[in-house]
């Protein structure tokens, strides 16, 4: 169902193992990879779209915060220019607002997809095995199988680096 949608995923995905700096923020570094995506992403379909964020409770005061960071000054590191360069976000039109995931589809099917995404990074990037939790039926190969169904869903240009699309970071 989910590759039959009219949509395109933006997944970050924060390799905690990689993280040298103590007090790394994940949420503020995931949302703010994920913005700028969406946001890129929406000037190459329609500079004229804009977009909100819809929430799980109870990170919305962080996510407004970061979100509103980012519309004031947002520095994009440059592959060519050490110094990078500004670009606000202009596109969001709220703060994230919160819903219960057990009321909206929407964020069921961002769950989903999240947690193929950390399947994914737990056997591709840390090499460690499923969670015990897990149907012994579910391996690499059957979460690759999923991500592959999704393709057409996932927004594969967020990075030039996965064959899903999904941003991961530090590198």
């Amino acid at each position: 169902m989910i590759a039959e949608l009219d949509i395109r995923i933006v997944n970050v995905l924060i390799n905690k193992t990689k993280v040298t700096i103590p007090a790394y923020p994940v949420l503020d570094r995931a949302l703010t990879y994920s913005v700028q995506r969406i946001e890129n992403d929406l000037k190459k379909v329609d500079p004229a779209k804009r977009f909100m964020i819809i929430t799980d409770p109870g990170r919305e005061g962080k996510m407004r915060k970061t979100t509103r960071k980012i519309q004031k000054i947002n520095f994009i590191p440059s592959k060519f220019n050490p110094e990078g360069y500004r670009q606000e976000i202009k596109s969001l039109i709220e703060d994230p607002l919160p819903k219960e995931s057990k009321e909206s589809y929407f964020i069921q099917l961002s769950d989903l997809v999240s947690y193929l995404v950390y399947l994914y990074g737990i056997q591709e990037l840390l090499k460690q095995a499923f969670p015990s939790r897990l149907p012994v039926l579910v391996d690499i190969v059957k979460v690759k199988s999923w991500l592959d169904i999704m393709k057409d869903s996932l927004n594969l240009e967020a990075s030039g680096t996965n064959v899903y699309g999904i941003v991961i970071s530090p590198k």
